[in-house]
């Protein structure tokens, strides 16, 4: 398993932003520009630059993967057979995490939980995880708890099937069964993130790892060279 993150501020500069939508995959590029609003394109496009960076490592060619990108369907890779991706982003970071066994990753800013109502995302057995924290210290909880919901659901290939206050998982708790199936989680630190990975119970866990999105668009453009 590998988990791969990255700062998409720099996609700002429209020059950044050409090179990275040149060495974006045509379904993936086409996805992030259905988007409104430039951030939520960068952060889309990123999370997709980050794939095939990942997929290259393996020695897969991502043009091969026959991925096709909706917001109804979680995304596969057909060309790919045995090969599992999650991707996330929030804020102003993207993550994807690649590896030969259904996965989950969910990132999320603090921020985003500023003034949220804990009632939709805590279980009623989790509200005593409230007790005792300071209300500006509220928002990176409840991040922690989300990300580790998404991540559960999106290993298990549901997404937001089942309601977050209907699922338990608390941080005190590393090992889930859902479905018949023993599923870990990972919390990871980011500042002002909250940042878990779910994997089937036994898989070891990778490190994070970061890249910078100068770097990241310059080894796919390099790649490509070699190819070409």
């Amino acid at each position: 398993m590998k988990l791969l993150c990255t700062d998409v501020s720099p996609l700002a500069h429209p020059r950044l932003w050409d090179r990275a939508l040149a060495c974006s995959l045509p379904a993936r590029k086409a996805y992030a520009l259905s988007y409104r609003f430039p951030k939520d394109q960068w952060l889309s496009l990123a999370a997709g630059l980050l794939l095939c960076n990942l997929l290259r490592d393996e020695g897969l060619e991502p043009e091969a993967a026959g991925l096709q990108f909706s917001h109804a369907v979680k995304p596969g890779l057909p060309g790919h057979p045995g090969w599992h991706f999650s991707l996330s982003h929030s804020g102003s970071i993207a993550v994807c995490m690649l590896g030969r066994v259904p996965c989950g990753v969910d990132a999320e800013a603090w921020s985003s939980f500023e003034g949220y109502d804990p009632g939709f995302i805590l279980a009623p057995e989790e509200e005593h995880l409230l007790e005792g924290v300071r209300a500006q210290n509220r928002p990176a909880l409840l991040a922690r708890i989300w990300t580790r919901k998404e991540a559960f659901l999106k290993c298990l290939g549901i997404g937001l099937a089942v309601e977050p206050r209907e699922l338990s998982v608390p941080p005190s708790r590393k090992v889930f069964v859902q479905e018949g199936r023993r599923l870990a989680l990972k919390d990871y630190c980011l500042d002002g993130y909250g940042l878990a990975a779910c994997l089937p119970e036994g898989v070891p866990f990778p490190e994070r790892q970061s890249i910078g999105m100068e770097a990241l668009v310059a080894s796919l453009e390099g790649r490509v060279l070699r190819q070409a």
